[in-house]
């Protein structure tokens, strides 16, 4: 072929493939360039944005304490080493990261389901409530009738220290209970058992700043265990409605000033029961012993 006919034959063919007039196609790699960098505009969009993937999560994530709960029943037993099982009732609601913890002692002869039922009424929602059990003032008795008691404040302060061990080691509790400032609350027995295991284990009351004594526990204090309590940033009240309470707590009151705790005394006549006018105390004070809003006002 001579080289004219060579140079036609290249022009025809430029000309064929649409020459330098008409670009190539883009490729499918970058076609999948523009789609990765084109901006959001819609939910699905930010929804599939891997940007946006952590920042969802974590705004849909809930509280430690219900991701671990809401799959359980709230109400049921806890086994202890040594002990009877104790009650509890676990938190409701959703206002925390970890679920706060009320420790509560039941009365002689009581049993820890009442108690566990008039305060759940009462605490915030995202308490878990633990109530001791005792010992079981008659073995021979069905279980749904028996009684029980406490034998002895060293015994109270183990059972309380084996819940604590319980709470710390197993899960679903150990991720998601916080046991520092717990509140403490003990009725009768309970109260004046239960500040003797506070004043003898120090260790034990470390985990408390706020301790709750129904008509007992008054008269179990000196200026130095009440400076020991204050030390702790501890707050008490103390409620009484038998006479005998009242003039233990009488004098205790200038004990309790002498040391500096933060404490509240509400002393009057009444019967020796939550339900009526103790019930209001104890409801009343509750707010203070829990630093949320609505003090209350020494008596």
């Amino acid at each position: 072929m001579s080289q004219h006919a060579i140079t036609r034959w290249l022009i025809a063919v430029s000309i064929g493939c649409g020459g330098a007039d008409h670009p190539p196609a883009p490729t499918s790699s970058s076609a999948s360039e523009r789609v990765v960098e084109r901006a959001p505009t819609a939910v699905g969009d930010a929804a599939s944005s891997p940007s946006a993937a952590p920042s969802s999560a974590a705004a849909v994530e809930p509280p430690a304490h219900r991701a671990l709960f809401q799959d359980e029943p709230r109400i049921r037993q806890l086994a202890l080493q040594g002990f009877e099982p104790a009650h509890i009732v676990l938190p409701r609601g959703e206002g925390r990261q970890k679920a706060r913890l009320a420790l509560i002692a039941h009365g002689a002869g009581e049993r820890p389901e009442p108690h566990c039922a008039h305060y759940e009424a009462l605490l915030p929602d995202d308490y878990l409530l633990v109530c001791t059990r005792g010992y079981p003032s008659n073995k021979h008795l069905p279980e749904a009738q028996r009684g029980y008691f406490y034998d002895g404040h060293p015994k109270l302060g183990q059972e309380l220290q084996a819940i604590f061990t319980v709470l710390a080691t197993e899960e679903p509790y150990a991720s998601s209970v916080e046991l520092e400032r717990a509140l403490y609350v003990g009725f009768s027995q309970g109260a004046s058992m239960g500040i003797l295991a506070l004043h003898e284990r120090p260790e034990l009351a470390a985990h408390f700043n706020g301790v709750l004594l129904v008509d007992g526990g008054a008269g179990e204090w000196t200026v130095s265990l009440a400076k020991r309590m204050a030390q702790r940033d501890m707050r008490v009240g103390i409620v009484c409605g038998q006479p005998s309470c009242r003039e233990k707590a009488e004098r205790s009151r200038p004990w309790l000033a002498q040391a500096g705790l933060a404490a509240e005394l509400r002393l009057r006549t009444a019967s020796h029961s939550l339900e009526g006018p103790l019930g209001e105390d104890v409801k009343e004070l509750l707010p203070w012993l829990l630093r949320e809003p609505g003090p209350a006002t020494a008596q």
